[in-house]
């Protein structure tokens, strides 16, 4: 993983969490994701889980999932 992005990802976690939102950027593999308490299917209360946003990581991928992040 390219250097530049590795830090803007732990940068924008570390601005999300100081702003109280427990969802955090995940990068897997060349593909970005989201990881955190989501609520469960079947109505037990909240566990963490990974949504895959199936975009690459890139430059224009971070963009992207930082939007859809702030959207869920």
């Amino acid at each position: 993983m390219d250097p530049a992005l590795q830090e803007r990802i732990l940068r924008r976690n570390a601005l999300m969490a100081s702003s109280g939102i427990a969802l955090r950027l995940e990068a897997r593999g060349q593909r970005l994701g989201l990881r955190g308490p989501l609520p469960c299917r079947n109505g037990d209360g909240m566990r963490v889980q990974r949504i895959s946003l199936g975009l690459p990581l890139s430059e224009a991928g971070l963009e992207e999932a930082e939007q859809q992040l702030r959207q869920v």
